[in-house]
């Protein structure tokens, strides 16, 4: 019970007493009402009580629920961090086992026709492109590598616009990279037509 809510009640029961038309009040009647009064305060504190710990059960519950969903957030944005993280990986790893094994057959078969039959200076130059773009292929992958590292450096560092930066370039040289595959095949493929 609040302090106005006192003085309410004593004003409503000396108004009681006017009522009546007494002008008097005994003591024993006047210490009667202020026990039942503090009775009605314990009471009251009792359900304050009460209700503040409802309330604050209420609160708790609330608060462990959303730091359950912030838990599930972060749990699956680790999660989705790490698969990005490991089909980036295969990508870079697909690359440069691609470009270095058409590297590496190119050489083959260069060395190859030249035990055999030896090789035309135009030859050579035709099989020396595709050569280059293969190269160029492994060289960008590595590249890519290298730039996945250094951009989750500048993440782990909090210097998110060069971790985005990096970020950019090392997709660029990555896709280079396909590229550089892609080219060097259609060279092979147009060495090939010439009649090697």
């Amino acid at each position: 019970m609040k302090a106005k809510d006192i003085i309410h009640e004593f004003r409503l029961a000396v108004s009681e007493v006017k009522e009546r038309n007494r002008k008097t009040v005994r003591i024993s009647a006047l210490e009667s009402f202020l026990d039942s009064l503090e009775k009605d305060i314990d009471e009251q504190g009792e359900l304050d009580g009460l209700e503040f710990k409802s309330k604050l059960a209420s609160f708790r519950a609330e608060h462990e629920r959303k730091i359950a969903w912030y838990e599930a957030q972060q749990s699956t944005s680790i999660e989705m961090f790490r698969s990005v993280i490991q089909v980036g990986q295969s990508a870079l790893k697909s690359i440069i086992l691609i470009n270095g094994g058409a590297a590496v057959s190119m050489l083959a078969f260069i060395g190859n026709l030249a035990s055999k039959q030896g090789l035309s200076s135009q030859a050579m130059t035709l099989m020396t492109k595709p050569m280059i773009f293969f190269a160029m292929g492994v060289l960008s992958g590595a590249l890519g590598a290298g730039g996945t590292y250094v951009s989750q450096f500048f993440y782990f560092k909090e210097k998110n616009k060069a971790g985005i930066a990096f970020h950019v370039v090392t997709i660029a040289v990555v896709i280079m990279a396909y590229v550089f595959f892609a080219l060097g095949a259609f060279a092979a493929k147009a060495a090939f037509m010439k009649g090697l």
